[in-house]
């Protein structure tokens, strides 16, 4: 999003592979260890959702964040499904694959294969 808004910005690598998220250092950022986090001079916010409504709010982007309300109600849907749907499913997979964290990883496949059929019909609207 940072991108997308052409806003200068530096950006700090975290290795969550080797927990450098759960350092002191990062805990004292962001006490529930997790990534991504935005530093925005006095401002810090952790949670994707929160930090592209942030973004789009502060740079008063109404093409990414309506005001009216079922323009605005539909990206909040949206903001949910990853959060809740895909983070259920298509990351756990992920989990799975990548660092063989034991999931119910058929069940995360099935589910992920649903969401991406969701994803796939809304597209093609």
């Amino acid at each position: 999003m940072l991108s997308l808004l052409e806003l200068k910005h530096d950006r700090v690598s975290i290795d969550s592979a080797s927990g450098e998220h759960k350092s002191l250092d990062f805990l004292k950022l962001n006490s529930l260890g997790q990534v991504p986090l935005l530093i925005d001079e006095n401002t810090t916010i952790r949670d994707s959702q929160a930090i592209l409504v942030y973004l789009a709010r502060k740079c008063d982007r109404k093409d990414w964040l309506p005001l009216e309300a079922e323009s605005m109600a539909e990206v909040m849907q949206w903001l949910s499904f990853a959060a809740n749907e895909i983070n259920s499913s298509l990351f756990i997979a992920r989990l799975h694959f990548l660092f063989g964290m034991n999931f119910d990883w058929e069940t995360a496949q099935q589910k992920g294969k649903q969401i991406l059929q969701v994803m796939d019909d809304h597209l093609q609207e």
